[in-house]
């Protein structure tokens, strides 16, 4: 395998600072791209707290850090002329926008450049965000381009790979990040709640679906947080219902949040959310996904679909309460189907490890 000395790699790892799920897929892809070489990060301006957990388990010493697109872009650019050149995309989720479109084909010259020189582009894990017929291409050409000038290109969801026309499906990074023996069930006396903030707050009916559901099956129900900016309406949640809240106060760092976030889960059967990576990171520690809902959402299930599961996402709008509730339970008696599918998922993932680290080998033997 190509030695940390051979190689420079230009990885975009940006993401939402207030989002515990935000940072664990950069760092699980920023485990494996390591293995080959000195990163050189775009973070913009993370906070201490964001780039600490992304930097937590890898080694330090092997990164720098680039505050500004533009000084990141540049130095990406002129280093894509030489030998040991490489450029990783970042994982999660973009817009076809022109915001996006400027960065795209500001990226552009270094992957041809690149190219001339047999240095790879990579984009592992990406999805585009509301994907489908009716997305607006209009700031679709680099972005494509940008993609077929990789030598790598996984998607996140079928819609993102049939929208960009290149590429293969892999499970979200984060089905690869826990910290639970999974299969231990014992213990388990929790049902953990964590909605987002950005949508209207769950009618009566859901919450006592939830209250019925927890009550059949013996656990307590607890408002977690996850990302920063749901602590407000979820402790109003967990008010309005008496449930139990975990908050995320101001001196918590994100990574102590993180830990705090999977120990809780660690203690749930399930977890009853609207956000991608609460299922993901509850699946991980252990914990049935149960992603039940009032509004529109095609993100979850597309996304779970990708990895290998069935109806995981699915808004309830129209449901009575006693139906909400049925679905929980019957999802929880799902739990060891759901873990066979887990590990399935954790193989596909693995599975692009072996094919960065034969690309990036391959790539280096013929430099």
């Amino acid at each position: 395998m190509d030695t940390p000395s051979r190689r420079s790699i230009y990885f975009w790892a940006t993401g939402q600072d207030d989002n515990v799920g935000d940072v664990l897929l950069r760092r699980r892809m920023l485990r494996t791209l390591q293995r080959h070489g000195v990163c050189h990060l775009f973070v913009d301006q993370a906070s201490p707290g964001f780039i600490d957990s992304l930097l937590a388990e890898t080694d330090r010493d092997a990164v720098k850090l680039y505050r500004t697109f533009g000084s990141w872009a540049l130095a990406a650019t002129l280093h894509s002329l030489g030998r040991g050149w490489v450029l990783a995309y970042n994982p999660g989720e973009i817009k076809v926008s022109a915001w996006y479109a400027k960065f795209h084909a500001l990226l552009l010259p270094a992957q041809l450049l690149g190219r001339l020189r047999s240095n790879p582009t990579i984009r592992a894990a990406v999805g585009i965000h509301g994907a489908g017929p009716d997305t607006d291409l209009r700031w679709a050409f680099p972005i494509r381009l940008a993609a077929r000038l990789s030598a790598l290109n996984t998607w996140r969801n079928q819609a993102s790979r049939d929208l960009l026309g290149v590429g293969d499906l892999q499970p979200d990074w984060g089905f690869d990040e826990n910290l639970a023996d999974v299969e231990v069930a014992a213990g388990r006396t929790l049902l953990a709640v964590t909605m987002r903030a950005d949508r209207p707050e769950p009618s009566d009916e859901w919450c006592a679906a939830v209250n019925v559901a927890a009550d059949r099956l013996g656990l307590t129900p607890i408002v977690v947080t996850q990302v920063r900016r749901d602590h407000s309406t979820g402790a109003a949640l967990a008010a309005r219902n008496g449930w139990r809240f975990d908050g995320w106060s101001d001196d918590t760092s994100h990574l102590d949040q993180e830990r705090r976030v999977r120990t809780l889960y660690q203690a749930s059967l399930l977890v009853v959310s609207d956000r991608l990576h609460a299922l993901v990171m509850g699946l991980t520690e252990g914990a049935v996904p149960a992603g039940l809902f009032e509004h529109s959402d095609t993100k979850i299930d597309l996304h779970f679909t990708a990895a290998g599961f069935s109806n995981v996402g699915t808004s309830v709008r129209d449901w009575s309460s006693a139906l909400i509730a049925e679905e929980i339970v019957r999802t929880a008696h799902a739990r060891e189907a759901l873990l066979v599918d887990m590990q399935a998922a954790r193989e596909h993932v693995r599975s692009a490890d072996v094919a960065i680290d034969s690309l990036l080998s391959s790539t280096a033997a013929g430099s």
